[in-house]
């Protein structure tokens, strides 16, 4: 049966960290296709690179905005997991898949017909237009694959088969740097070699996924070849999580969107640094992001289980890890600066850019990675609808003031103080959040 019983776990901090790596790792493998395309595409040249910014911007900003359909199930799976609910886990499984591939098909098809719209509003050139045009085209067809395989990631971290899940990524994510490097480099196919490459590497990794639910014990277990999955319980449940996860993500999103509006206009060679900038941003959060998991999975299961306890247990170690980690990246971002810049790109603008930026980008590592923990933790909890009024609050009191600050001045750099100080708030607000989900006093628990 999959997923191991949870009460018979130790928490130490050396086995938080063991059972997190492989988290960790499956949560960084599987958004790196817009790292090994950024990779690929910037020793093109500065243009290119831009072009793929704009495309990446779009793509990830549509990703990042229906994560609701990944981190509501994989908690709901987690917590009737721990109730021994093998059929509802089975109906949340189908719900979910069902939701992210139709989602995904809708995505496509309305940046299909507004994309131009978009390139507008972004203020790009007709060079920059022609250019990610063709990475743009085959990347709409590959939405709706990246998207259900993101849920599929998602269910498989619910069930508690992290280990899947990051292998699944990984033949994922080597795949699409093989591809897309024969593509581009052999075929000369430049920014439409990147896109085949993704398409065609998640084409496989849908399927290997499918594979992971529909065959042997676990499809017989959770009742998986059954047509029926309309249950009202999931969907009201499912439909209320999913409108306050997508009002925190619209937030989220926006907050990505408008920096990138911002670098478009401040000219090609801001829009070339603010791109590598952002990969080193989302590796740390993404590598973070594992802690997060674990911290979404076991809470679910505790609670699921009625063992508020461990709950608490984890919650502090979580926590304590947290600030390690961000510190980890702090001092590693700033010791390897030039090896960092160098793996994208080349050019001295960008570099010299890149150099200005980069210290209030170390710093905010520290904040960063509390923001991204406590999110977790508050996912496990399933306040979902805290998450999104606190989400807005830091978007519209902090977010938005720094971001006109840097606009105004031309700063670049201001455009990255504000994403740090959004998640500065992130991480106040889920220490708030938590610290009023439970009342500690003596040996004592109980919920608000």
């Amino acid at each position: 049966m999959s997923g191991k019983q949870s009460r018979h776990r130790e928490f130490s901090v050396f086995q938080i960290i063991k059972y997190s790596i492989p988290a960790s790792l499956s949560s960084l493998v599987g958004p790196l296709a817009s790292v090994v395309d950024t990779s690929l595409i910037g020793h093109l040249g500065s243009h290119e690179l831009a072009a793929l910014s704009l495309c990446v911007s779009v793509i990830e900003s549509f990703g990042w905005l229906l994560i609701f359909l990944v981190h509501g199930p994989t908690g709901n799976i987690s917590f009737y997991l721990g109730q021994k609910k093998y059929e509802m886990v089975g109906k949340t499984i189908k719900v979910s898949l069902f939701s992210a591939l139709s989602t995904g098909i809708l995505a496509s098809i309305f940046l299909f017909f507004t994309i131009n719209q978009i390139w507008d509003l972004y203020g790009a050139d007709s060079q920059l237009r022609s250019l990610a045009t063709d990475y743009m085209n085959i990347r709409l067809l590959a939405l709706p694959l990246s998207i259900l395989l993101t849920s599929i990631t998602g269910i498989l971290r619910g069930l508690d088969l992290i280990v899947r899940s990051l292998v699944l990524s990984s033949i994922t994510t080597i795949l699409n740097f093989i591809i897309s490097f024969i593509l581009i480099y052999h075929f000369k196919m430049g920014l439409a070699g990147a896109g085949l490459g993704t398409l065609i590497s998640l084409i496989i990794g849908v399927v290997l996924g499918f594979g992971q639910f529909f065959i042997g014990e676990r499809a017989r277990l959770f009742k998986l070849h059954s047509l029926n999955f309309f249950e009202v319980k999931i969907w009201k449940n499912f439909s209320k999580d999913s409108i306050s996860l997508l009002g925190r993500s619209a937030f989220l999103v926006s907050s990505f969107f408008i920096a990138t509006i911002v670098a478009t206009r401040l000219g090609h060679i801001q829009l070339a640094t603010h791109q590598i900038v952002l990969q080193l941003w989302l590796f740390s959060s993404y590598f973070i992001d594992g802690i997060a998991i674990t911290g979404n999975i076991q809470v679910a299961l505790f609670l699921g289980e009625g063992n508020q306890q461990k709950s608490i247990h984890y919650i502090k170690k979580t926590l304590v890890m947290s600030l390690g980690i961000g510190l980890f990246f702090m001092l590693g971002y700033f010791l390897f600066k030039d090896l960092l810049v160098g793996i994208f790109t080349t050019d001295r603008d960008i570099a010299i850019l890149f150099s200005n930026i980069f210290l209030p980008v170390c710093l905010f590592q520290f904040p960063n990675a509390l923001a991204f923990v406590t999110d977790g933790i508050v996912f496990g909890l399933r306040k979902f609808h805290l998450l999104a009024l606190h989400m807005g609050v830091g978007f519209v009191m902090l977010f938005l003031p720094f971001t006109y600050l840097g606009y105004s001045s031309s700063s670049l750099t201001l455009v990255w103080v504000a994403m740090g100080m959004l998640n500065l708030f992130r991480a106040v607000s889920g220490l708030w959040i938590i610290r009023n989900y439970f009342i500690v006093s003596g040996s004592g628990t109980r919920k608000i």
